[in-house]
């Protein structure tokens, strides 16, 4: 299972060892290509502004972590909001921008579940819409939360559900 930018750790993960894998499980996850980065996934001008950000403020290669985050994954205050809080730490710039070597996309080969976190005013959606319709595209399962981008601590037991049938599923 990979959440968010995750989604190209377990493609980059299957790639160099496919027979390990029996299924993925993308959740509110970008769904790379041979030869991109998460920037390229992301509008040009989240590019431009993660770089920019990292310049002024982050020494050139640091992404802070805050309350803006918060705001974008659409965490609501509240306990799930301070239990995120708690654990969030700052991103690396280069994360964003290193290319994913995929040349064989072995993850075309293993069945995949998408999970879309759709809940009415969670402003990242739109980031990530593009990924469940690429699942839809590509015949995966696609189950959707009403939920913002923490999914898994905002319902951790309907989460927990769906990887059971994921796993479950033939």
């Amino acid at each position: 299972m990979g959440h968010s930018y995750a989604g190209m750790v377990i493609s980059g993960a299957v790639e160099s060892n496919p027979t390990r894998v029996q299924r993925l499980v993308f959740l509110d996850a970008f769904i790379p290509e041979d030869g991109q980065c998460v920037l390229d996934l992301l509008p040009s001008e989240i590019g431009s502004y993660f770089r920019d950000t990292a310049r002024k403020s982050g020494g050139g290669w640091r992404l802070a972590g805050g309350e803006g985050q918060l705001d974008l994954w659409g965490l609501k205050p509240g306990k799930a909001r301070d239990f995120v809080r708690e654990r969030l730490c700052d991103f690396s710039l280069r994360c964003f921008e290193d290319p994913i070597c995929l040349p064989d996309n072995r993850k075309a080969d293993i069945p995949a579940i998408f999970v879309s976190c759709v809940a009415e005013g969670y402003p990242g959606r739109p980031f990530f819409e593009p990924f469940a319709k690429k699942a839809r595209a590509c015949g995966w399962r696609v189950s959707e939360l009403k939920t913002g981008h923490a999914c898994h601590v905002e319902s951790p037991h309907e989460v927990a559900n769906l990887l059971s049938s994921a796993v479950a599923d033939p």
